[in-house]
């Protein structure tokens, strides 16, 4: 298997925030980038899901997710063809937003 890129976008730029070599080590990854944004957010995290066609991917993220301190709430998404485009299907990954209050 080739290497995986996970990506973020942070103030409009996408980035390569890692490469994995699996897709366990993606998952890794990406929870651990929604653990240190949990940790420094005040009110805590409202995270969404997705994935497109790769359902059992979104679900080891969840269930990474799922007891992380500071997660409050987990949305479940399919991607939309907007993303799937430009990803493929097979894609899976996080969004999450700051709660104002809790």
């Amino acid at each position: 298997m080739s290497a995986i890129p996970v990506l973020v976008t942070e103030a409009g730029a996408v980035r390569v925030a890692g490469s994995a070599e699996t897709i366990p080590e993606a998952v890794g990854i990406m929870a651990g980038h929604i653990r240190e944004a949990a940790s420094v957010a005040p009110h805590g995290l409202r995270v969404g899901i997705g994935h497109g066609a790769a359902a059992p991917i979104a679900q080891a993220l969840r269930e990474q997710v799922a007891g992380m301190q500071g997660v409050d709430e987990i949305i479940e998404y399919l991607v939309g063809p907007s993303v799937g485009a430009h990803t493929g299907a097979g894609n899976a990954g996080a969004v999450y937003i700051r709660r104002a209050r809790a």
